[in-house]
């Protein structure tokens, strides 16, 4: 990118959290929740983003659980409606919160879902529409690949909170077929096991005191501390079985995954095993006995990985291109190699 006034954003709009880093040098991090302190219904104007309080009116996760990011939901007018606020809501403060230059434009390259569908897609573009200039699309495994600089013969198993999604890179951007997304994550995993919960035990958790609680005890072989739940009469539970249980199926649909997508792709010679489930105990030593031949690498700034690879690949693109796209997923766009 020559010009100095333009600025680019690599956006990762998460499950549970949405990143953006700049061209400026700034980058910001926060929940992707959007509410309103008013009574009246959802709008940009007064939106309250990335705060959880217990006060805000219509909060919103558009997110959640890859909803409008991977699946392609069954949600009414209004839904769609205070997503689709919510959405901008985000992209709009992340771009107040890096500081474009004030002069030039503004192009973003969003990371989405392996295999987003074509009605995802358009939610995104139709989110970042008439607030940033032009937007390039790029699958989140490829944009991990990029930040990293590990273009050949690289399978990426990025682990988020709404999706996991895994492509082989070798040169060139893979096809949405050649990639595969998996409509489970680290927030199903804290729904499970409230769920698990509430079965077995009939007590009440938060899907915020699950994820704390998986966060400090969950393993990807299930073998879990005991956990102690205190009861209403003053007793205890153990939930260490309903932890290791939605720990387990995710680690499952994750194995499962991967024999698929080996049956038709060289045997990489390095794995990227990145996103908020890297952190996820003992998955690392999961996936090295899987592939052992390869190297595996875990990104140290995972929270920023995402947002990283996509500026790297937006700066790389000359300022002509970016006036030629304007909108556009990279497949599309005619960009298929990665180097």
């Amino acid at each position: 990118m020559k010009s100095k006034s333009a600025t680019v954003i690599g956006l990762d709009m998460g499950a549970f959290q949405t990143t953006a880093v700049a061209s400026t040098g700034r980058h910001t991090t926060f929940r992707s929740c959007v509410g309103s302190v008013s009574g009246s219904s959802l709008s940009e104007q007064d939106a309250v983003v990335g705060a959880d309080w217990p006060e805000l009116q219509h909060r919103v996760e558009p997110f959640f659980e890859g909803r409008f990011l991977f699946t392609n939901p069954d949600c009414s007018d209004e839904e769609l409606f205070n997503c689709r606020t919510a959405a901008r809501s985000l992209v709009r403060h992340a771009i107040s919160r890096v500081n474009p230059h004030p002069n030039g434009p503004v192009y973003g390259v969003v990371s989405v879902p392996a295999r987003a569908s074509d009605f995802n897609r358009r939610f995104l573009l139709d989110a970042v529409d008439g607030l940033l200039d032009a937007c390039l699309l790029v699958s989140s495994p490829v944009a991990v690949s990029y930040a990293l600089g590990r273009l050949e013969r690289t399978l990426i198993i990025n682990v988020g909170a709404g999706t996991v999604d895994m492509a082989f890179v070798d040169n060139n951007i893979p096809g949405r077929l050649d990639q595969i997304t998996l409509p489970i994550g680290l927030g199903k995993v804290d729904k499970t096991f409230v769920e698990l919960i509430k079965a077995r035990h009939g007590l009440t958790m938060t899907i915020n005191e699950a994820r704390r609680v998986r966060e400090e005890a969950g393993s990807a072989r299930g073998d879990i501390r005991r956990i102690p739940i205190a009861t209403q009469t003053g007793g205890e539970v153990c939930a260490s079985d309903c932890l290791a249980e939605a720990c387990r199926g995710l680690v499952s649909s994750i194995k499962s995954a991967l024999a698929e997508l080996a049956r038709g792709v060289t045997r990489p010679e390095s794995v990227i095993l990145s996103g908020g489930g890297s952190l996820l105990r003992e998955l690392p030593e999961v996936i090295s006995e899987l592939i052992p031949e390869a190297e595996l690498i875990v990104p140290e700034n995972f929270e920023l990985c995402e947002a990283e690879g996509a500026l790297k690949l937006g700066t790389d693109l000359p300022q002509s291109s970016w006036r030629r796209l304007q909108f556009k997923v990279a497949g599309d766009a005619g960009i298929q190699r990665a180097a």
